[in-house]
């Protein structure tokens, strides 16, 4: 069954920026939703009439940089763990003490890595096409890394100057990014624009563009799984991105409590298949009572 309500629009102030999202349902439990990379809370829009009920609220929480959050300054990056303090800060300001997280993508990424850092404010962790950092190295091409893109981001202009009349280029530009239904790639190009006089312009920050100059070692990423607490589940789509991760079976096997569902569906099956997902979800919700 689903609740077919309009989401209400949240700003949160952090000690260092403020972020927005978007909240379904005014439930006293408070799941909290973290979106993927240039996603924004749009992601969840599908799935979250199927998942609230009278106690269950769900909050999408928009990463800085995307969708309606602030940019952050020069100067500073977009590194996860950036997304990671920003998480715990927002849950902290939402009153939240255990967190229950259902995560896409980057948002499952900060997720994982969250729930292995602060293992004791963690309930239930729900990663969707992703689990651990997605990318890792081997930290032989760190000096490469480091001169390639240390500087590169504050030479960039943050904010886009481009105007566009048609939104059709523009979505099938995401869909090509990403495969996905053109319904679910309009959400998130969407709110990832302003409507304005001169024709629609991208408010999200250009530079979440540029590739970090840091990743962690697949070894780094593994010091944080076995240390994972709550009960884990990870959806992974039959055509999406985690197809080709050779390296999360080693990272499942770490895992203290976890199951593992394959559906149909592609990366962003949460928004092309919601009720598939929401059944999943749902009865791992069922298995796991907070």
């Amino acid at each position: 069954m689903t609740h077919p309500i309009t989401p209400r629009e949240i700003c949160i102030d952090l000690p260092h920026i403020r972020l927005a999202g978007q909240r379904w349902g005014e439930g006293e439990h408070i799941v909290l939703a973290l979106h993927g990379w240039l996603d924004n809370a749009a992601s969840f829009a599908p799935l979250a009439p199927y998942l609230i009920d009278d106690n269950t609220s769900l909050i999408a929480l928009e990463f800085a940089g995307h969708g309606r959050s602030a940019h952050r300054p020069l100067g500073a990056g977009y590194h996860f763990t950036d997304h990671m303090r920003d998480a715990m800060f927002a849950a902290d300001a939402l009153g939240i003490d255990k967190i229950d997280f259902v995560c896409h993508s980057l948002g499952a990424a900060v997720a994982s890595m969250v729930a292995g850092t602060f293992y004791d404010r963690i309930s239930r962790l729900v990663c969707i096409e992703c689990y651990g950092t997605p990318y890792v190295s081997n930290h032989n091409d760190l000096p490469e890394r480091m001169r390639e893109r240390l500087l590169t981001m504050d030479y960039m202009n943050p904010r886009s100057n481009r105007y566009y009349q048609d939104l059709a280029p523009l979505i099938a530009a995401r869909i090509k990014a990403g495969a996905m239904k053109p319904e679910s790639a309009e959400r998130l190009v969407r709110r990832n624009l302003n409507h304005e006089a001169a024709g629609y312009r991208f408010i999200s920050d250009k530079r979440l563009t540029v590739w970090q100059p840091m990743m962690l070692s697949e070894e780094q990423v593994q010091e944080f799984i076995p240390r994972i607490t709550a009960p884990v589940l990870m959806i992974e789509g039959h055509s999406g991105f985690t197809a080709h991760w050779h390296y999360l079976p080693d990272r499942y096997r770490l895992t203290q409590d976890i199951r593992v569902v394959r559906l149909d569906g592609g990366h962003h099956l949460h928004m092309d298949e919601p009720a598939a997902v929401a059944d999943v979800i749902k009865q791992f919700w069922a298995e796991k009572p907070l």
